[in-house]
């Protein structure tokens, strides 16, 4: 298995590749690659192994095996631009004779390929070899496959790496009438076991240290990644290094195995310039990425006495690669609803690279939430190749092509406007960007995603197709190829469709949207005639007087009976009482799940507007359904003197009538002068 294109999944972490990227701080999505520099080829599954082609073309190895009855293995390209490449099998694909599954694949330097996976017969695993157009090798093995086994029943293979000689080694495991057992076997070009290796081209593990990881140094020495677990609570980093015959080599670690106790599993290994690089993770801790020297121990001089963390805790799943000058991982960033593939970038200390994307990161959004990657450059580091998949009814096969930019050739870009500047969520839309100095070439992305085609391009104007999902603002972002960008904040309002151009609080919803105050009920609806609950108007009310960044302390849980530490908006409700705003609906208790009346939002807008201690002028009876004794009077004539609300009709306030979504968009978009 080479490093730099192993899959990783939702529940795994880090793979490291020892590759050298120039000026990865540059890569950005190519627009003349699929969509945007995204590419879905229609097909199901999930990537095990992506290979970028010297001339460009994309081999990927793709496997099914979430339906029992439905299992597959299969190859694929496609040319540099995303499309077919006709030569290559039937439709650019090769399904694999009868194989259940694919572990991994990797390329010769003649073009051949070559394929390790199972089929689902007992005690054996294949390894199979293709020509450059698809077509099986008949001279390897039988019609173009080997059958390994290693004594157990079932066996699996994990992991394939060509050696520069041509030898092939192979990580797994074995189920034996004993237990699990790990393996490295290697195995001659033609798929027979090499007898130089181990005993009969094959060593065994420790149980307890499944073989996960493979990588190959310059010397030809082997090294293993894997995660010792002596116990059901300790979760070891281990790397192991043998010699080319297969021999442990003592000089490295204790006895040929280095080990860091950072209570994490493997995710990946890869080689750099000043020894091997290991990454781990564990539910619930941020991921971590250690350094082991050529000696066997954690560098000092790397993190904090040799490892370092990323991000928060289920942040960041994914595989880093090594760079020059640091760290590039790919993976997987958790963002709730839409998980998107990522790019991190770190200095070669471990420390986020604050030149590269935003805050060191480029975040890849795909249709749905991503549930895996793998990765692979080109010789000179210049393009990234990303084969991810996401969620769908089953997983949807994605790949992302980013490259470096050109050497600046220019002004950078000027965006002035967008035309139209609302547009429907939900529904294809066509866009006009207006400006200059866009150059061919150029990527358009708007709220961070590309647009899903770029229709004409002129120096002064871009028309592009986009859908977009949700209803929001979005920023237009152009980046030409040297990576020189021009950006227009707030460019295009996608309305919902339910608060459309024309509607009465269309004008108000978009700026309670503008301002970050609420993202509606649904991804294309506001839901203006839906009641306003008391615990969403916490959310509301706070955001609104002290902005979208703005957080309150953490709950308690102590302050109201029917609000617990973890309910929804439990912060933002106990910190409305620690202003001074409510003391609840009684004794206790704050009715958190009851809809908020017309009375009692005049209080709730006025008081957080001005503060505790404010008292609104007396009331002199402005409303027929509104007497004077009310407690609530002065409070709604002070809305209506100050122009927030002229009533429900003639005369009528309608106090104890539920407060809807679109009525509150009034109410908060004039009582706190959110900007339109």
């Amino acid at each position: 298995m080479s490093g730099n294109r192993r899959v990783v999944f939702i529940v795994s972490t880090l793979l490291l590749v020892a590759t050298t990227v120039a000026q990865a701080e540059d890569l950005h999505l190519d627009s003349n690659f699929g969509e945007g520099g995204i590419l879905y080829p229609g097909s199901t599954g999930v990537v095990v192994a992506t290979i970028l082609e010297p001339d460009g073309r994309i081999l990927t190895g793709e496997t099914f095996f979430f339906q029992p009855l439905n299992f597959r293995a299969s190859l694929r390209k496609c040319l540099a631009d995303g499309s077919p490449d006709p030569s290559f099998g039937t439709s650019s694909s090769v399904t694999i004779g009868n194989w259940t599954g694919l572990s991994d694949v990797e390329r010769r330097p003649d073009g051949a390929i070559l394929a390790l996976g199972r089929t689902g017969l007992p005690g054996e695993i294949r390894l199979a070899r293709f020509h450059s157009n698809g077509v099986p090798d008949g001279t390897f093995g039988s019609g173009g496959q080997v059958a390994l086994t290693f004594g157990g029943d079932p066996e699996y293979g994990f992991g394939l790496l060509l050696q520069p000689d041509g030898r092939l080694l192979v990580l797994g495991r074995t189920q034996t009438a004993t237990g699990e057992r790990p393996y490295l076997a290697r195995r001659l070009s033609d798929g027979s076991p090499d007898p130089s290796f181990g005993t009969a081209g094959i060593i065994f593990g420790d149980s307890a240290s499944p073989f996960l990881h493979l990588a190959l140094d310059s010397s030809g020495r082997i090294l293993v990644g894997s995660t010792r677990a002596p116990d059901s609570s300790t979760r070891i980093l281990e790397v192991i290094r043998y010699d080319s015959t297969g021999t442990p080599d003592a000089s490295f670690g204790t006895a040929g195995v280095a080990s860091a106790n950072l209570g994490r599993s493997i995710g990946g290994m890869a080689l750099d310039s000043t020894g091997v690089l290991v990454t781990g993770w564990a539910e619930g801790l941020p991921l971590v990425i250690a350094r082991f020297t050529e000696q066997g121990v954690l560098d000092p001089s790397f993190g904090n006495a040799g490892s370092a963390e990323i991000g928060a805790p289920d942040e960041y799943r994914g595989y880093p690669l090594s760079r020059t000058g640091g760290i590039l991982v790919t993976g997987l960033a958790e963002r709730g609803t839409f998980d998107p593939l990522v790019v991190l970038a770190l200095t070669a200390d471990g420390d986020p690279d604050p030149t590269f994307g935003v805050n060191g990161r480029i975040e890849i959004p795909l249709q749905l939430s991503a549930v895996s990657v793998s990765a692979a450059f080109s010789s000179d580091g210049t393009v990234l190749v990303l084969g991810g998949a996401y969620q769908f009814l089953w997983t949807v096969i994605a790949l992302a092509r980013l490259v470096s930019c050109a050497p600046p050739g220019g002004a950078p870009p000027a965006v002035t406007g967008v035309m139209p500047a609302a547009a429907p969520a939900g529904e294809a839309v066509e866009l006009t960007i207006e400006g200059n100095d866009f150059t061919s070439g150029a990527a358009v992305e708007l709220r961070d995603r590309p647009v899903d085609a770029i229709v004409s391009l002129s120096p002064g104007e871009i028309v592009v197709d986009t859908f977009p999902e949700a209803f929001g603002m979005a920023d237009v972002i152009v980046r030409n190829p040297d990576c020189l960008v021009g950006e227009l904040e707030d460019a295009v309002y996608f309305y919902p469709s339910d608060a459309a151009p024309g509607h009465l609080f269309y004008d108000f919803v978009r700026r309670v949207v503008l301002a970050d105050v609420t993202a509606g009920c649904d991804f294309t609806l506001y839901c203006t005639d839906s009641p306003v609950l008391r615990s969403q108007m916490a959310v509301f009310l706070l955001r609104s007087r002290f902005g979208p960044t703005y957080e309150p302390p953490p709950a308690t849980g102590t302050v109201f009976l029917d609000v617990g530490v973890l309910d929804f908006a439990a912060a933002w409700i106990e910190e409305l009482y620690e202003l001074g705003i409510t003391d609840g609906c009684g004794p206790q208790i704050f009715c958190p799940l009851n809809p908020v009346s017309r009375e009692q939002m005049a209080v709730f807008l006025l008081a957080t507007r001005e503060g505790t201690g404010y008292d609104p002028p007396p009331a002199t009876g402005i409303f027929d359904d509104v007497p004077i004794t009310s407690i609530y009077a002065a409070w709604i004539e002070e809305l209506s003197r100050r122009g927030i609300t002229a009533g429900c009709a003639v005369d009528l306030y309608c106090p104890e009538r539920s407060v809807t979504r679109g009525e509150m968009a009034v109410f908060l978009a004039e009582t706190f002068s959110l900007p339109l």
